[in-house]
């Protein structure tokens, strides 16, 4: 989760015998993910003071809760000399023009620095800033050193995730497919499927849910579930190849007698699937359960093979039919469907 505090430093900036609100000319912002910490300095509206040709700032941190990684001037501050103390827990940045008796800072982000999160707790981040004429009198200081605490978030290692909000620390993430909206039936199951590592996308921002079923993927789809056993039996297929994506989720799919080939050497791997085929590999793979429901649909006879699984699946809630009177045995069924079907069985 990032959290971005905008932190005004409650300083006294004395400039030219002048006191300045530190608030309306400094600010530190602070961003959180999960592994790291960013704070970005910032001036509100440009310094410039006569004589004053040194810039040295400090970023002081605790380190054992942070770690730097890395400290990046802007485009404006590219004459900035920016080094990570190897002796103090640090960060620096400085500018030294002999040939100026007048230095000037824009406006705008001065640094940005990058931390690890070593541990959950609360951090120190302290910042020093000043500018010095050459013979190192200070002109412009950052008196109070005021210390900024950078409150710290839970580090939430193991997310378990429910549709877009994490159970175990409440961060939000964005829905990563364009194609799956957040008011579809098969909008969790999708979460939930690839949070599981059951399936993934067929891109970075695509699921594909309309795309057509094949056994190959309702197999591995279980497998992954079942955890991706390896089982040693011979196989039988000449179209299973060892290499295959689907080679272990077949063999132990046909060893859990879950499915068999489409002959007694070819499985089929790319052959489409239909909603009696997907119910009944799901009902195999639950142990067979027996239903009590009365069969409303005259497309399922209840002696065939996918009788008692489509009645289980209905009564269980795992899916209806496509009409009060019929099932779509032979409809074909898509990748929304199988992810949706086995989460209602399983949740």
């Amino acid at each position: 989760m990032k959290k971005f505090l905008a932190i005004l430093l409650a300083l006294a900036l004395v400039c030219g015998g002048a006191v300045w609100a530190a608030d309306s000319l400094l600010q530190m912002e602070t961003g959180r993910s999960e592994s790291t910490v960013t704070v970005s300095v910032a001036l509100n509206e440009e310094i410039s003071d006569e004589g004053a040709t040194m810039l040295q700032g400090e970023l002081y941190y605790d380190p054992q809760v942070l770690e730097p990684v890395s400290v990046n001037a802007s485009d404006a501050y590219s004459f900035l000399n920016c080094v990570i103390s190897e002796r103090h827990p640090r960060v620096q940045f400085s500018f030294a023009d002999e040939n100026s008796d007048a230095l000037t800072l824009p406006a705008g982000t001065v640094v940005t620095a990058e931390f690890a999160v070593l541990a959950d707790a609360d951090a120190e981040l302290r910042l020093e800033m000043d500018l010095q004429t050459a013979d190192g009198t200070v002109v412009v200081d950052l008196t109070d050193y005021t210390t900024v605490i950078y409150e710290g978030d839970p580090i939430c290692t193991d997310h378990d995730w429910d549709g877009l909000v994490c159970r175990n620390c409440g961060e939000v993430r964005e829905n990563p497919f364009e194609d799956v909206p957040e008011d579809s039936f098969y909008f969790l199951p999708v979460l939930w499927a690839v949070d599981e590592g059951i399936t993934n996308g067929t891109s970075a921002t695509t699921f594909n849910p309309g795309g057509d079923l094949l056994r190959a993927q309702v197999v591995t789809m279980l497998w992954r579930h079942a955890g991706s056993p390896v089982v040693q039996i011979d196989n039988p297929f000449t179209d299973v190849k060892e290499g295959d994506w689907y080679y272990n989720a077949v063999l132990w799919a046909v060893s859990e007698g879950i499915t068999n080939g489409t002959s007694s050497t070819t499985f089929g791997p790319a052959g489409v699937t239909n909603r009696a085929q997907v119910v009944t590999f799901l009902w195999r793979y639950l142990d067979s359960p027996d239903a009590v429901a009365e069969n409303p649909f005259t497309d399922v006879d209840d002696a065939a093979w996918y009788g008692m699984p489509i009645l289980w699946a209905v009564e269980n809630g795992i899916t209806n039919g496509i009409s009060a009177t019929e099932f779509g045995v032979n409809t074909n069924c898509n990748r929304a469907h199988m992810v949706t079907f086995l989460y209602r069985a399983m949740n």
